[in-house]
């Protein structure tokens, strides 16, 4: 049916994309829809608690009382300005994480309309295809990172531990920091590759590529300072080089598919 594409054109030529099936339009409606409620609600009770930290007292939510400190509403705006931002790039991840059985099951259903074939080749388009296995490998890592996060690093600040380590022994706490900052990147740039995905932006592309050379720039500094750690931790020196060459493989498989694949040309154009 000619209906079910329609054409987009970018700097080089046009080509046919196949346009959203009815279900996955009304789930991006009322998605959206429920992200602009959520985040209107965010937005009025952050400035609700920043109002609260200039002028004190218990606030809506909050057990304790602020105090009133300019410091302190000063604080509030930077953690609502960078909270509201944090959270519009998770939902967001979110509703292209959802989209993603949807649309699978729609090139599936429509596998013969999945690809055009225009001016005498094939042209691959829109989400599929081994960008399938890439955004599975970045769900993995989000979770896996978050879940560090909260049962492996955070009891390990709140207890005091880090501070009595990094007292004791100061390259304990210098291999702690490194891997807070390497856990939080995993948790911070998937969400950021997410959005420009479900965009379909074309800086999807570099900062894919940029989030692979990252990855094994942060596995190489995290080796050096298990290096320091070796003597009272030396299986973290085996663990840093697995997550060395796994780094590299990984970029070695996915830097050329991003650069040579006609599926990411065509569609992250905008």
């Amino acid at each position: 049916m000619e209906n079910d594409v329609e054409v987009r054109e970018n700097s080089e030529e046009a080509f046919y994309y196949p346009q959203q099936s009815l279900f996955e339009r009304w789930f991006i409606v009322i998605a959206g829809f429920t992200k602009i409620i959520i985040d209107f609600s965010l937005a009025f009770y952050g400035i609700y608690l920043v109002y609260k930290s200039f002028a004190g007292g218990k606030a809506w939510l909050i057990e304790d009382e602020f105090e009133g400190k300019i410091s302190d509403g000063f604080i509030a705006i930077i953690v609502f300005a960078v909270g509201i931002w944090l959270i519009d790039f998770l939902l967001n991840y979110l509703i292209a994480l959802a989209i993603i059985p949807i649309r699978l099951i729609a090139s599936l259903k429509n596998k013969n309309k999945a690809n055009r074939i225009i001016y005498g080749k094939t042209m691959y388009f829109g989400f599929g295809g081994w960008l399938i296995v890439f955004s599975i490998g970045l769900i993995i890592t989000f979770i896996y990172s978050i879940y560090n996060l909260v049962e492996v690093i955070l009891p390990l600040y709140q207890s005091g531990q880090v501070a009595s380590l990094t007292n004791e022994y100061p390259p304990v706490g210098i291999a702690i920091f490194i891997e807070t900052v390497t856990y939080i990147f995993y948790s911070v740039f998937p969400l950021f590759l997410g959005y420009l995905c479900f965009k379909q932006k074309r800086l999807f592309k570099t900062m894919s590529i940029t989030y692979l050379t990252m990855c094994i720039i942060l596995s190489v500094v995290y080796y050096f300072s298990s290096l320091l750690i070796s003597d009272v931790a030396p299986d973290i020196v085996n663990q840093s080089i697995v997550s060395i060459i796994r780094n590299v493989v990984l970029f070695l498989l996915w830097t050329p598919y991003f650069l040579k694949s006609n599926r990411i040309k065509n569609t992250y154009i905008y």
